[in-house]
């Protein structure tokens, strides 16, 4: 029996393990276009708008106390950092060079990095 590799493997050559950062480049031009396709759809303010119902509700939630209500606000706010850091990246990268939006295997930075070029 002969073993087989599927076609999308990575082949190392260092003898250590290490972790292979997946990814996304967009270039000045591409983070320009996310933008202007970010504002011109009506689908956007739609969803800013139950973003802002939700939003309203799991403060009356939050308000009304208890520690699940803590838990949830805290893993709330981590996930509202972690888009807000994507959104500022790709805005700041359609004024300098792009930006490298990869996955991160620290589960303190949510699994996602990005950053500006």
């Amino acid at each position: 029996m002969e073993l087989v590799l599927p076609n999308n493997y990575v082949e190392l050559e260092q003898e250590e393990m290490m972790y292979l950062d997946g990814g996304q480049y967009f270039s000045k031009w591409e983070c320009g276009q996310i933008c202007a396709a970010i504002e011109f759809m009506p689908q956007t303010y739609i969803a800013l708008a139950g973003a802002a119902v939700i939003t309203s509700r799991v403060i009356k939630y939050i308000k009304n106390g208890g520690i699940l209500a803590f838990l949830l606000g805290a893993g709330l706010s981590k996930v509202a950092e972690k888009v807000g850091q994507i959104a500022y990246c790709i805005g700041y990268g359609a004024l300098n060079n792009g930006c490298d939006i990869s996955l991160c295997p620290y589960p303190w930075e949510l699994f996602i990095s990005a950053t500006v070029r």
